[in-house]
């Protein structure tokens, strides 16, 4: 029950600070569209009773989301999938190849305390479905 509410204030939260009147009558919402890919590697070291054995294993996510900001505020919705390789080390069996797959869609909403022309600051907090 108290994460129901701490969820219901969190999005209560998020819609007063997008619906608040703006400073300047010019200001609009901004829509950012994001979208990354990423590659990425893991070493496994097994301590077998034969001495250490290496592993090397692969992995890659691919996300895509908006994000809407008004002013210093803002929401995204940002959908990521991921994809971890491994191999299970056992004598008795032999290596067992296994994929890991995630799907995660979190909501997030933050604040941009400081921005300039090359670098912004963004604190954010969120939910992950």
């Amino acid at each position: 029950m108290r994460q129901l509410s701490l969820i219901s204030l969190f999005t209560v939260a998020t819609v007063l600070a997008l619906a608040a009147p703006a400073t300047s009558a010019a200001q609009q919402p901004k829509l950012d569209i994001k979208a990354f890919f990423g590659l990425g590697g893991t070493t496994y070291v097994a301590m077998l009773e034969t001495g250490r054995e290496r592993y090397a294993f692969a992995d890659w996510q691919i996300g895509f989301g908006p994000r809407l900001r008004r002013g210093k505020a803002f929401i995204e919705v940002l959908s990521s999938f991921n994809r971890w390789y491994f191999e299970g080390v056992n004598p008795d069996f032999g290596g067992i190849k296994t994929q890991l797959n995630s799907f995660e869609l979190p909501f997030h909403a933050g604040y941009i305390p400081y921005k300039n022309s090359y670098f912004k600051l963004f604190l954010y907090a969120g939910y992950v479905f």
